[in-house]
């Protein structure tokens, strides 16, 4: 491999054939067994808006410059999908044939996932028990989780496929590598809203730690590649819970991707059950 390559992080996509939207991904999926409407078979309002993974990264691109790794679309991911549904493949598309065949397939279909949605990691047990953590996390809002659709052809389709967002990293980008220096870092580290307290670094190195404070107080080491290209920061804060409303309060670097996507008001901490502590 050309020198190049290692010593970076790297995120792994399947590239411009592997992304669609959720709704094109379930069209693709049911049009085989038969299906010309998902009205009778998906109701919007089972299905989470935001606070998962849903976009993709230009390091993917490089990544695939070097190794050539990309052979799958998701075509390949339909036909493992048909794979999984076996024998009753051929008895859907005979089904929705029929008068009536599709509402009865999808409500099938929707009782197969109904212990799931009504259960205690559910969004319908969510909404019956008025679990307001839960409903802000995943919609925003009971306002907003009420204003979703009924029926899946109402559904917005995503179409911006083309706009890349840059995010700025604190410091110089077009800089070779081998000039960074401790300035750079102590930069970064403000971007951050807190501090790089190291005070000498040898220029170039970005894999001996430095030590750092975030905007809550927090001491913490970290090399410059982890938190530069690995986008990692503080530790403790990320062990205690998910704290990101507040965090992007002091946090420019943060606030870019989390002010576009909620209000200035969400600012719910979510404690988390578990840490990386907690693993033997």
């Amino acid at each position: 491999m050309d020198d190049s390559f290692w010593g970076h992080i790297y995120n792994i996509g399947g590239g411009e054939s592997c992304r669609v939207s959720t709704r094109q991904m379930y069209e693709m999926m049911y049009s085989e067994m038969g299906f010309t409407t998902l009205d009778t078979l998906i109701n919007p309002k089972d299905y989470a808006t935001r606070n998962f993974h849903g976009h993709y990264y230009e390091d993917s691109d490089k990544l695939e410059e070097f190794l050539h790794f990309r052979k799958d679309s998701m075509q390949w991911y339909v036909d493992a999908f048909l794979e999984q549904v076996g024998p009753a493949l051929g008895f859907a598309k005979v089904v929705n044939k029929l008068p009536g065949g599709q509402k009865l397939m999808g409500a099938i279909i929707q009782s197969t996932f109904k212990k799931n949605l009504n259960a205690e990691h559910g969004p319908r047990y969510w909404i019956k028990h008025h679990q307001k953590d839960h409903i802000e996390a995943y919609w925003g809002s009971k306002k907003a989780w009420k204003k979703l659709p009924k029926k899946f052809s109402d559904m917005e389709e995503f179409t911006d496929w083309d706009t890349v967002i840059h995010l700025d990293h604190g410091y110089d980008e077009s800089k070779p590598e081998s000039e960074l220096t401790l300035k750079d870092m102590k930069g970064a580290a403000e971007f951050r809203g807190g501090k790089c307290l190291s005070k000498k670094m040898t220029t170039g190195d970005w894999t001996t730690p430095l030590e750092f404070q975030c905007a809550f107080g927090h001491k913490f080491h970290a090399s410059p590649r982890l938190v530069l290209e690995g986008g990692h920061w503080c530790d403790e804060c990320e062990r205690k819970s998910w704290n990101y409303g507040q965090r992007a309060k002091v946090d420019p670097f943060f606030a870019q991707v989390w002010t576009p996507l909620h209000e200035p008001d969400e600012l719910r901490e979510y404690p988390k059950e578990v840490s990386e502590l907690d693993v033997k």
